[in-house]
């Protein structure tokens, strides 16, 4: 029962307490906040008016030309877009440029199996380059052209490794042509050589080169590194699988024409074949003793 009656009491306190709070806390005036001094605003110079803003000025600017990639100067960057790049199967490469398209193409004619190495008018194998002495002395100064050799010789001489004989020789004055001065008359050896073989005749003056009346032309099969071989127009080379027939020579551009005969079912076929090189004959300098 004791325990109780405290317990009342201490509750009955309580209850006091928290009604003393609340009266206290409702008669304390609440604290009032400072109210701003109101402020007039005095307008000078009459009424608000708006004034009108003028447009700001602009200047344009030009950006530069893009500059071209290492790759190329068709390798150009926009401002912010790359190039279109294309692939080329053919080249296996990247490009800026689309690939051609693939054009068909004929297939080659067949190799004509044989090639022109040059052509030229062979020397004639005697060359009288000067003389030496006069009348029943004259002596001609001859050369070998296939051996090289140089002798002397007058009427009635023999070179029997070319099958050639002397004729005669004889001293002509012949005029040569000046520059600026009127032409003089210059002496010049006139020999006749026969070939024993032909009995043709042939002239030889000491003061130019004789050639032989027929070009030549040599020619090797395509390819080889065997000798050219010399051959005239209406000569014939067999090789086993083809004829080949020279028809025509032509020194001026250095070109042959050509038939290549084949057995079967196979046309002729012609072409015009260009040298790869010309070699010129060549001769020592004429000498007078």
């Amino acid at each position: 029962m004791r325990s109780i009656r405290t317990e009342h009491l201490l509750f009955a306190l309580a209850a006091l307490l928290l009604a003393g709070s609340a009266t206290w806390f409702g008669f304390v005036p609440p604290r009032q906040q400072p109210r701003a001094a109101a402020t007039r605003l005095m307008l000078i110079g009459g009424d608000y008016q708006a004034a009108s803003l003028a447009a700001p000025t602009t200047k344009p600017e030009i950006w530069s030309a893009p500059p071209a990639q290492k790759s190329g100067r068709e390798w150009v960057y926009e401002v912010f877009t790359p190039p279109s790049i294309f692939y080329d199967a053919r080249s296996q490469r990247f490009s800026v440029t689309p690939p051609t398209p693939a054009v068909e193409l004929t297939p080659p004619p067949p190799p004509f199996g044989l090639e022109l190495v040059r052509v030229e008018r062979p020397l004639f194998p005697l060359q009288l380059v000067g003389y030496v002495g006069s009348g029943r002395n004259l002596r001609g100064i001859f050369e070998n052209v296939v051996t090289g050799e140089t002798f002397l010789a007058g009427d009635g001489g023999r070179v029997d490794s070319l099958g050639l004989s002397i004729v005669s020789i004889k001293l002509i004055r012949t005029p040569v042509d000046q520059e600026e001065n009127s032409p003089i008359l210059a002496t010049t050896a006139v020999a006749e050589v026969r070939d024993r073989a032909t009995t043709s005749v042939v002239e030889l003056n000491s003061r130019e080169r004789h050639y032989v009346a027929a070009p030549s032309a040599w020619v090797r099969l395509a390819g080889s590194d065997e000798d050219a071989r010399e051959m005239k127009v209406g000569d014939e080379w067999s090789t086993g699988e083809a004829v080949f027939r020279l028809e025509h020579i032509d020194l001026a551009a250095a070109a042959v024409v050509v038939t290549k005969l084949r057995g079967g079912e196979h046309p002729p076929e012609q072409q015009t074949l260009t040298a790869l090189a010309a070699t010129p004959a060549t001769l020592p300098s004429h000498a007078s003793l």
